[in-house]
């Protein structure tokens, strides 16, 4: 991690603990002796980032609205002049 709280983590977890009705246990893991390697471990590289895009998709859509806001104002007010008599 870095100041900013970014970066590469690894995150891993082990089976501490089991039971089922035989009362078998693993043959080839202890539970809980945190060995790497064993089948009761497991590990996940997480990535943590800055979210970026957000401001370019808000102006995005924000264009594209106030684009179809003008569209329609243009199309309603093309339509009032046309079926306009003159007199």
């Amino acid at each position: 991690m870095t100041d900013n709280n970014t970066g590469l983590i690894n995150n891993t977890a082990e089976i501490v603990e089991s039971y089922n009705e035989y009362g078998l246990k693993d043959i080839n893991s202890t539970e809980g002796n945190k060995v790497k390697g064993e089948d009761d471990m497991g590990a996940a590289d997480l990535i943590l980032s800055i979210k970026t895009g957000q401001i370019m998709a808000t102006v995005f859509i924000t264009i594209t609205i106030i684009a179809l806001i003008g569209i329609g104002i243009f199309i309603i007010i093309r339509k009032q002049i046309l079926n306009k008599k003159v007199i």
